[in-house]
Parts: C-alpha cells; structure tokens; sequence
C-alpha cells in the first residue's frame, strides 16, 4: 500500500519549502536583494531566476540541479536552501 502524504496548506508555506523558496526567488527583484543583502555587493540586473535548473554535460552524465540559478552579466548564481 502507497502511503500518501498530505500536503502543507499553502498559508502554512514558509521560504524553507522547496516550492515556496522557488517562487519567492522567482522575482527577480526579490532574487536580487536576497543576494545583496546575504553576500554584501551591488548586483546589476539579473536574468530571469531559473528555479531546479538542471545542468548535464553530456547525455550519459549525470547532472546536478540546482535550486534556483541567476546571472547579472559579470556573475553567475547559485542559490541553495540548505536543510
């Protein structure tokens, strides 16, 4: 028998849930002074926040995903939540 897990209502989401961090992160805005305030710099303007990214070098790799990947032109982003 399939055990089933009954989801969080969505007013109990917080950012420390997967799907909640990704659509907070989403906004690019939002993105951008999230990663100011945490790493201390002035960032240009960022691309559009691409949350579970999935990066793989060839089609027999394996890859990695990433939570949530951003760029401003001179940087690149990579925005974990760590559990």
């Amino acid at each position: 028998m399939e055990k089933f897990i009954k989801p969080k209502p969505f007013e109990k989401l917080t950012c420390s849930d997967n799907f909640m961090f990704a659509k907070v992160m989403e906004e690019p805005e939002l993105c951008k002074s999230v990663l100011e305030i945490l790493l201390g710099i002035k960032i240009g303007k960022l691309s559009y926040p691409e949350p579970e990214k999935t990066i793989q070098t060839a089609p027999d790799a394996r890859g990695i995903r990433l939570d949530v990947h951003t760029a401003d032109g001179k940087h690149e982003f990579d925005i974990e939540m760590i559990w």
